[in-house]
């Protein structure tokens, strides 16, 4: 194609042939020095070349002439027939995994064997990311990323492909399309399709209007609960269309946390928050934005980069990656996020390098955001968090307004007494920090466990003290998320939701552990009932009470009081049939099994007591003194339960826990190794759990 512009002495006395590289790649080389295709690949060229044939002076005979047509309509007929038995094993592969057909892999589009999704119009009905139908089109084939392992089936089918001998193929057969090569398609399924160009940012469904509101929801559901960006900065940068901090107007960098907020916002949308008038559906919209933070991340080298603002928007997309998907994905890609925030000395109190005030809050932040992923990883699946406890409290964030730290300011300001923007994150900081010290070697004495929970709570009530849950909807949300994690903390103290060797099991009398365990089933109710809380509902919904609903069941195994039982039958099953599609893996992974396996032996308990039970004791059935209240309206709703929130005496300076269950003065710290029957199945679920 490229012959007739190559200039060659006439007198040479040898033939150029294809280079090195066109010849393993097996595509149609111009012969250059060096040739297109190699500058392309930035690759070195190396040429080929033979001596010159001698030529006759006669042609070839008509019957040659058509015997090389022929030969070439079968060798065009044998490639069609391999492509689509390779296009049949991609089928198959992606039926086997699971795949969701929302996005065209790249690299295969830019060979010409799939439409590019900029040449089809983007569909706005596709389904949610966590489905698991497979679509398309013709020889379309579609491919979700989450799903990019290459099963052993696959690889036998590709072999068996391969051993066919692809390289008879002609390679000097001209007007023939070029299809992708070998490696090109393995790579486009095994996620290194980000590296191809994407579709062009400014297609009709990227309207001015849905940025916008993406933006909004950002700065209002996002940042208040993962505070880890500067919100003047990034309103400037998104919705006045000015540089972000100091880069260039095509930096990667920004581009990548652009993506990122955008993703973000769009998972923190429930569906029926999203607007219709947007023109885009809520599932296309995060699909397409999961895409381009994807790539603009492989275009920002993360894996490389010494830049904070690419760490950043990578942390983001994490959160609305756990928002959306219930697999080990987070989990696992976590790992990296650790590893690239210590090459970035963000660990280090002090780095050995110049930082400036902004720049120094921006990495508190950022580290203590990896931490709280990093716990909550941990929790989720019962494991050990990754990040040592001395690591994030030898720097937590300041408690600062970003307004009160602008960026280039080279004076570090004071902390504020009052509720300010990362007063929620200090809270929270606090938090993971003591739930780290509750799974540290040493932990198994229950004096230092008590310590903990109570250095929590003092820390949390210096923070509040200036809190107005009653005036400002996010000071009750922040309200009541302490009370929350005051009480999971407690119980975590008892009830370790690891395997903790040597544990000083102590004695809790009475029905203490079954109300702690049912009054956090509660407050998750209340935070995700109240309208007050709607903005950041998608933020308790990842920290799924998985371990209060544990003890809750094991409690109920071993209760021998059937009104007790029927007491708090309805929260604690309630609970089970909520969290079944909010734990990891859904219901076909580690934790939901022992979970089932619990509750079975709950409900035949519960058979059990039914026996002898009698209207006459509906008497003892009264509500526990720390649990909220219902209005007669909300008793009449069935399962549409709206918990009213506990109400504050005052505006300022509320006591966080005048709500909340403190069972430490009934705990017998010297009675310790008790077998108590509800331990023992609360322990068989655990081991259940390590199976």
């Amino acid at each position: 194609m490229a012959e007739g512009t190559t200039q060659r002495a006439p007198s040479a006395p040898k033939v150029q042939l294809s280079c090195e590289m066109c010849r393993q790649r097996k595509v149609k080389c111009d012969k250059l020095s060096p040739c297109t295709n190699c500058q392309r690949l930035g690759a070195v060229c190396i040429p080929v070349e033979r001596a010159r044939l001698p030529r006759g002076r006669f042609r070839k005979s008509k019957a040659a002439d058509q015997a090389a047509e022929s030969d070439a309509a079968n060798a065009t007929d044998e490639l069609k027939a391999r492509m689509e038995r390779l296009e049949g094993l991609i089928c198959t592969l992606m039926q086997d995994n699971g795949a969701v057909a929302n996005t065209t892999v790249p690299a295969i589009a830019d060979a010409g064997i799939l439409p590019s999704p900029c040449d089809t119009e983007f569909r706005s009905d596709l389904p949610s990311p966590v489905g698991n139908d497979v679509g398309g089109g013709g020889r379309g084939v579609m491919v979700q990323k989450g799903s990019a392992y290459l099963g052993n089936t696959f690889w036998e089918g590709l072999m068996h492909v391969q051993d066919q001998s692809l390289r008879n193929v002609a390679d000097h057969r001209q007007g023939v399309t070029t299809f992708a090569p070998y490696d090109v398609l393995v790579d486009g399924l095994t996620g290194r399709s980000l590296l191809s160009p994407l579709c062009s940012t400014t297609e009709p469904w990227e309207t001015p209007q849905l940025q916008q509101h993406l933006c909004h929801v950002f700065l209002t559901q996002v940042d208040p609960v993962f505070k880890i960006l500067h919100q003047p900065s990034l309103r400037a940068f998104l919705i006045e269309g000015k540089p972000y901090l100091r880069y260039d107007a095509y930096h990667p960098a920004p581009e990548a946390l652009r993506c990122a907020v955008y993703y973000t916002a769009a998972c923190s949308i429930t569906e029926d928050q999203w607007p219709p008038v947007l023109g885009a559906s809520r599932a296309s919209v995060i699909a397409r934005y999961e895409r381009e933070t994807e790539a603009a991340l492989v275009r920002a080298e993360l894996v490389k980069s010494d830049d904070l603002v690419v760490l950043q928007a990578f942390v983001l997309s994490l959160i609305g990656s756990r928002s959306q998907y219930r697999s080990r994905r987070t989990w696992t890609m976590l790992s990296m996020a650790v590893r690239v925030a210590q090459a970035l000395s963000l660990h280090v109190p002090d780095p050995p390098f110049l930082i400036m005030p902004f720049e120094q809050e921006m990495r508190r932040r950022l580290w203590s955001a990896i931490g709280l992923l990093d716990v909550q990883a941990s929790l989720d699946r019962a494991s050990e968090p990754m990040i040592l406890r001395s690591w994030l409290e030898s720097h937590t964030p300041a408690n600062l307004s970003d307004d009160d730290i602008p960026f280039g300011h080279t004076v570090a300001p004071a902390e504020s007494d009052g509720f300010t923007d990362t007063t929620f994150t200090l809270v929270i900081s606090k938090a993971h920090c003591s739930v780290r010290s509750l799974t540290e070697p040493g932990s198994q004495y229950m004096h230092l466990r008590q310590a903990c929970v109570a250095d929590f709570r003092q820390t949390a009530s210096q923070l509040l003290r200036n809190c107005q849950p009653d005036a400002v909807p996010f000071h009750w949300y922040t309200h009541q998320i302490a009370d929350y994690i005051a009480a999971s903390m407690q119980l975590i103290a008892l009830r370790p939701p690891q395997s903790t060797p040597n544990f000083m099991l102590p004695h809790v009398p009475g029905c203490n552990l079954l109300e702690l365990s049912v009054d956090i089933l509660q407050r998750t109710e209340t935070l995700h009932c109240d309208p007050r809380g709607h903005p950041w509902r998608w933020f308790e919904s990842i920290f799924v009470p998985w371990h209060a609903l544990a003890v809750a069941i094991a409690e109920l195994c071993g209760c021998e009081d059937a009104a007790l039982m029927e007491r708090y039958w309805d929260t604690v099953e309630g609970a089970f049939e909520r969290f079944g599609g909010l734990v990891v893996d859904e219901k076909e992974g580690m934790l939901w099994k022992p979970m089932e396996k619990l509750m079975g032996r709950a409900r035949a308990k519960r058979e059990s007591l039914r026996v002898n039970y009698t209207p006459e004791s509906a008497s003892a059935q009264l509500q526990p003194p720390f649990l909220p209240m219902m209005t007669p309206d909300q008793s009449q709703r069935g399962m549409e339960l709206v918990v009213t929130p506990c109400s504050s005496t005052g505006s300022t300076g509320v006591e966080p826990w005048a709500n909340v269950p403190n069972i430490w003065d009934g705990v017998d710290f010297r009675d310790v190794g008790i077998d108590q029957l509800p331990w023992t199945n609360y322990q068989d679920f655990m081991e259940d759990m390590q199976r």
